[in-house]
């Protein structure tokens, strides 16, 4: 995908876009059924990503089985009737990305300083995105990645301002937030870059289970993981473990054998990494945030897009909530973090 003139930036304005428009008038009608289930596809996952769609067409009967899906607006607009389509203003701002051939629509739109995408070379500037398949623009519309994209250049540029020295990234969120996915995405980032990152998995050592204990499981795995590790590296000492100590051994913490250099990135997750020990030593922190609902599905294994009872809601805001509660306001964690997440939708994270 390439822009058809002055280099632009993506990310900022696809953070701000929440709405994607199809112009069918103007794009290349499906040439067999297995075109047109796969832009049903591409129209499921756009609304899997939180997205609202609007599908704009003179002849909307070809369309019938994607009446059922939400958040999706059909307008019954002929092709040649751009006047009834420059008069909804609400298709105009810069919370919509369109995707459109017509020349006069691309026009409008770039008369206003609004990007959009098109096939074809189009009308020639600065704003029209272009796309040799329409399943590329599932790269545009992927709010999850542009995140991790976005989080990435903070934490690379704290790290080039002093190479040579460690930088430890911290992200904590609630027990079972998927904090997996998460890390997949941005540790591939910053992967991108020319430093080595290395990862450690806390999840099992740190939880609130373990509050009457300071969050730890054991002082001996607390011991350890500060002694051997994380303070020598925070320190600006090389780590090199070759074999799993006997008492780590049921944990899978990290890949051995282990090492770290100051020169590298290391990022640290867990459910409660903020705890005091920790923030000392953490540079930069990264809160990973659900709303009560969302943070009670997948504690508990159910669709969080579905109805469940709202008692399951209750009793996690009475145990697991009320303690993770606890634990951020007692140890001020918001006042540590540089930057939120709203991880409610795994496959549509964005910073808060």
């Amino acid at each position: 995908m390439t822009d058809t003139d002055d280099t632009i930036d993506l990310l900022q304005v696809m953070n701000e876009v929440n709405h994607a428009v199809f112009d069918l008038n103007s794009l290349a009608r499906f040439a067999t059924e297995d075109e047109e289930k796969s832009f049903q596809r591409i129209i499921s996952i756009l609304v899997e990503r939180d997205f609202e769609v609007t599908l704009i067409s003179e002849n909307l009967e070809y369309l019938p089985e994607w009446q059922r899906q939400a958040n999706i607006t059909f307008l019954d607009i002929a092709t040649d009737d751009t006047s009834q389509i420059f008069q909804n203003n609400a298709l105009f701002s810069k919370e919509c990305f369109w995707i459109t051939e017509n020349l006069n629509i691309q026009e409008h739109l770039s008369r206003q300083k609004l990007y959009f995408a098109h096939s074809s070379h189009g009308f020639p500037n600065r704003y029209g995105i272009q796309f040799q398949y329409i399943q590329d623009l599932l790269v545009l519309f992927d709010p999850s990645q542009h995140t991790a994209m976005q989080l990435s250049e903070m934490i690379l540029e704290a790290k080039k301002k002093s190479p040579q020295q460690p930088l430890i990234v911290g992200i904590g969120g609630p027990d079972e937030c998927g904090h997996a996915f998460f890390i997949d995405l941005l540790t591939e980032e910053l992967g991108k870059s020319e430093f080595l990152v290395e990862g450690i998995d806390l999840t099992e050592l740190l939880g609130i289970e373990f509050h009457t204990e300071g969050y730890w499981r054991s002082p001996e795995l607390q011991e350890w993981m500060m002694e051997e590790v994380l303070t020598p590296f925070a320190k600006g000492k090389r780590v090199f473990i070759e074999e799993s100590p006997t008492l780590m051994e049921p944990y899978e913490t990290n890949v051995y054998p282990f090492f770290l250099s100051p020169e590298m990135i290391l990022v640290v997750w867990g459910t409660t990494v903020f705890i005091p020990q920790l923030q000392e030593i953490m540079d930069w922190n990264i809160l990973l945030e659900l709303s009560p609902r969302v943070a009670t599905a997948r504690l508990y294994g159910i669709d969080e897009r579905e109805n469940f009872d709202p008692d399951f809601i209750r009793k996690y805001e009475q145990t697991d909530g009320r303690l993770y509660s606890d634990y951020l306001r007692k140890h001020e964690v918001s006042a540590h973090i540089q930057e939120t997440v709203n991880f409610d939708n795994l496959y549509a994270f964005r910073l808060k």
